[in-house]
């Protein structure tokens, strides 16, 4: 399977900005952010979703049609050890991505914001 992209360089322009904004919030709040995925083409949309279901592995997404496949969605998670865990603020992270008028898919992938 491709490697996840972190790069900008097919991210909407207005979500690259809000991203910088989210992030540098949170490392002004002391929780820096880590990108795990911007764009993401539709193949690798297709193996992810056969993951858990027609493939090996953990379903690690719910549909077919993402939003990364358009430029307009971020993965993001906690910088250092551990950057999924329960013991970070997710709930602080939900604030500042929703005063960026960022949308989010709420608990059901907490690091994923979209425009």
């Amino acid at each position: 399977m491709s490697e996840p992209c972190r790069s900008f360089v097919r991210v909407r322009g207005d979500l690259a900005c809000k991203a910088g904004q989210l992030m540098s919030a949170m490392a002004a709040l002391g929780h820096p952010l880590i990108i795990v995925e911007t764009w993401r083409s539709q193949e690798r949309q297709d193996l992810l979703f056969a993951k858990g279901r027609t493939s090996p592995g953990p379903i690690v997404t719910w549909t077919k049609a993402s939003r990364h496949t358009e430029g307009c969605a971020i993965d993001f998670a906690f910088a250092g050890s551990n950057p999924y865990s329960e013991m970070h603020p997710w709930d602080a992270l939900a604030m500042c991505a929703k005063l960026l008028l960022l949308e989010g898919l709420g608990s059901k992938d907490r690091g994923h914001w979209q425009v």
